[in-house]
């Protein structure tokens, strides 16, 4: 088996050889250092994993926003098209109210010739 040597300071070989005294999950510095760069090794592996899975979420998430701000818009799009502005209230009112003074005025004007053709009719 193919050896890879590790040279570190006489403090950093005591301090691990004691956290390998402490910790019975290691049997030896050769084993802690193994364990140590597997796990780093692991964990950057998964971090990367995360990393992925959590931008494919964000991905959804923004596609998803995009969807409803475009149903929006075309919503807003449609009432705005639909929608009667008050310059657009004020000239119906406008034409109402004329229309309504002509037909006022034909009536009278029907009126006045129904009471002329009867008093035409009364005198005769």
């Amino acid at each position: 088996m193919p050896r890879v040597r590790v040279v570190v300071s006489d403090e950093k070989k005591q301090r691990w050889q004691d956290y390998v005294g402490e910790t019975p999950e290691y049997d030896s510095v050769s084993d802690l250092v193994r364990k140590s760069v597997e796990q780093e090794i692991s964990t950057e592996s998964n971090s990367e994993i995360d990393q992925y899975e959590e931008l494919y979420q964000i991905m959804e998430a923004v596609e998803s926003l995009e969807k409803k701000n475009s149903r929006l818009q075309d919503s807003l799009d449609a009432h705005r098209q639909n929608s009667i502005t008050k310059s657009d209230m004020d000239e119906l009112e406008s034409m109402i109210g004329e229309a309504i003074w002509e037909y006022a005025n034909m009536i009278r004007d029907l009126d006045g010739n129904q009471d002329s053709s009867t008093e035409d009719t009364d005198e005769k």
